[in-house]
């Protein structure tokens, strides 16, 4: 436990003004892109995890120890925490913090969520942001949701992006080498595209590997969650990885019904590790 750090988020503040639906189907800007931005370039991982046990929701959000000169005493750790808490104050007009337990959530089922998830903009009918849906979806039910991510390091960032490169110009010399045209090559182009796209962003602002972790106390409260996290998060960004729900491994070959059922865990397969650009959900 002295390795990790974290604080609940009793309120935030909200601009006064509503925000404008976007025009030009760009994704939507979150306030705490910021966060993401400023902890990525200086290298300090987040937790954000939402709780809910039938009345109200909590959020807690914090940092862990990633090793160094200080992380034998909580130096370093606590100097990390001060940072996302600095920065999480820039993000909001006001936010109100108190204490918190670093214990993850208790419960015997879960699923992890994988893709790459669009935040749609705010429209006309509902102003709200995705996570405000998210959570107005999963009224009275007890559930939580655990988000980890890390910063991905430049050099890694930039390898990928050669490969990503390199895997388009020998697509596109088979495909000029036929003479013909290929309308698989070309959804395969445009895949590698958005993927190019998102790296081009992560080197700019900051990449990160990221677990989600959906959790329920029996099955339908998992089944639920699954369906609303898709429900809220899918969309046409989603790509190339479209958002998806795979069960825990010791839930894996339990039976249930609805978007967990199905799917089968492979050995060794965990949350899609993709350097993105900076999305909180």
């Amino acid at each position: 436990m002295v390795a990790r750090r974290a604080v609940r988020i009793t309120g935030v503040g909200r601009p006064t003004r509503s925000p404008q639906p976007s025009l030009d189907n760009a994704p939507l800007e979150l306030p705490t892109t910021a966060l993401l931005v400023g902890l990525a370039g200086a290298g300090v991982p987040i937790a954000c995890a939402w709780e809910s046990h039938g009345q109200g929701a909590s959020m807690r959000i914090g940092t862990w120890s990633t090793g160094g000169p200080d992380a034998t005493d909580g130096t370093g750790l606590d100097a990390q925490q001060s940072m996302l808490l600095s920065v999480l104050d820039g993000c909001y007009p006001a936010v109100d913090l108190a204490a918190a337990s670093v214990a993850t959530p208790k419960f015997t089922h879960g699923a992890l969520a994988l893709g790459v998830p669009t935040a749609r903009a705010a429209s006309m009918r509902d102003d709200e942001l995705p996570i405000d849906r998210f959570l107005r979806s999963m009224t009275g039910r007890r559930w939580a949701a655990l988000v980890l991510a890390a910063p991905v390091g430049e050099t890694e960032l930039a390898a990928d992006r050669n490969r990503v490169l390199n895997e388009m110009r020998a697509v596109t010399t088979a495909v000029h080498a036929t003479g013909l045209r290929s309308p698989l090559a070309e959804h395969y182009l445009a895949l590698l595209q958005a993927r190019l796209d998102a790296l081009a962003d992560a080197q700019a602002r900051g990449g990160w590997h990221t677990g989600v972790y959906l959790l329920g106390a029996s099955a339908p409260e998992v089944n639920a969650v699954c369906s609303a996290w898709r429900a809220v998060f899918s969309g046409p960004h989603s790509v190339p990885e479209p958002v998806r729900c795979l069960p825990l491994p010791w839930t894996a070959d339990r039976r249930s019904s609805g978007p967990c059922r199905t799917i089968r865990s492979s050995p060794g397969r965990g949350p899609t590790a993709i350097p993105t650009r900076p999305r909180p959900s």
